[in-house]
């Protein structure tokens, strides 16, 4: 193939080379006229590209670009970020970038000590109270009163046990799967009351809890202090350091929700997770979603009551949400704005409860003892 070109012809092998618009090596049938090069030679030698841009009148695009460039600017600057961690050496901090974060602190072989009991990054979008404990979970958010929470719920749980012994002793010599039955239905109640305490005194705060291998912890956790740090999962997230006496084959990350009675949002963030690569889309168990009100009130797996110790399940919560219902009580701002809503996912025909994210009904403050005939 050949492409005319003036007078001569220019062949396929100068395609991309030479145009019409240029005579740098002068007309193609010269093959190079000696004065064209020479001058353009010379204007090349001349040229100064700090005399060129001192002196040099920016174009309309160029205009558009800088201005954007100074908005976004001042955007940055003005944009107020917030770190409850402040000055604490086990978490980031926001004179530091994420890597040099991550080198500083490296989950797979930082030791766990006083000053360490657990590696933390705070989303510096969400505004929270200033400097934490460092053994604490999810930074405390405006408002909550979790003194009040803890007092008024350890009544409950008080409450609760008093409930089991006068059961026991109007059903003295029944079958215990009698007595168990019984009990459970006082405990549903009792157990609402505490979550509905907990958003009352705005102590809603909650984790999705990973457990995870030594192989894979580095990267892990680098993708979720990133994202936690960029506004993209939850309020924080915390790893734990290496226990050199622990017996444990895993690892536990929390990426902490504000709001646990907020279905959307804790769905949101576990969406985010699977994105990330860290959650499995399927699975036998999945991961677990537990309410910081139930951590303070030191209810794990094997607490006295059998209070179930999670709320949500990743598989079930992903397979059937909960049905959501508008919430009247005040709740935090989050840095995601989404309807704050209140669960119900198992509604008792006769309860009068809201059923916060429970998978538990009732909410009726009867405490009155059964006896079974």
């Amino acid at each position: 193939m050949t492409l005319e070109s003036g007078k001569g012809k220019a062949t396929a092998g100068d395609e991309g080379y030479l145009s019409d618009e240029s005579d740098f090596y002068g007309s193609p049938s010269a093959q190079g006229d000696a004065s064209t090069k020479s001058h353009f030679n010379a204007r090349a030698a001349a040229f100064s590209p700090v005399e060129y841009w001192t002196h040099h009148e920016p174009t309309l695009t160029e205009q558009a670009d800088a201005n954007a460039a100074i908005k976004a600017s001042a955007l940055n600057e003005s944009t107020e970020l917030h770190n409850p961690y402040a000055g604490q050496p086990c978490a980031w901090q926001l004179g530091e970038t994420i890597p040099e974060f991550l080198q500083r602190l490296p989950p797979d072989t930082t030791l766990r000590s006083e000053s360490i009991p657990w590696i933390y990054v705070a989303n510096p979008f969400r505004k929270a109270r200033g400097a934490i404990a460092a053994n604490e979970e999810a930074p405390p958010g405006e408002g909550s009163r979790w003194s009040e929470f803890v007092e008024r719920a350890t009544t409950l749980l008080n409450d609760l046990r008093n409930i089991r012994h006068e059961i026991e002793k109007a059903n003295e010599g029944k079958a215990a799967s009698t007595i168990t039955r019984i009990f459970n239905k006082e405990k549903e109640n009792v157990v609402q009351e505490i979550l509905d305490t907990a958003v009352e005194t705005r102590c809603t705060t909650g984790k999705w809890m990973l457990f995870v291998p030594p192989t894979t912890l580095p990267e892990t956790w680098s993708r979720i202090a990133t994202a936690t740090s960029t506004n993209s999962l939850g309020v924080a997230a915390k790893v734990a350091p290496r226990d050199p006496y622990s017996t444990s084959t895993s690892r536990l990350i929390c990426i902490y929700t504000e709001d646990f009675s907020n279905i959307q949002d804790v769905i949101r963030v576990l969406k985010a997770l699977k994105e990330l690569g860290v959650v499995e889309g399927s699975g036998k168990q999945g991961i677990y979603y537990k309410c910081d009100a139930y951590t303070y009130l030191g209810l794990n797996s094997q607490n006295e009551h059998n209070i179930k110790a999670s709320l949500y399940n990743s598989i079930d919560i992903l397979k059937k949400p909960p049905s959501p219902t508008i919430s009247t009580k005040p709740t935090p701002t989050t840095s995601h704005s989404t309807t704050t809503t209140t669960i119900n996912p198992k509604p008792k025909p006769k309860s009068t409860s809201k059923g916060i994210g429970t998978g538990i009904g009732g909410g009726s403050k009867s405490r009155g003892v059964k006896r079974e005939g």
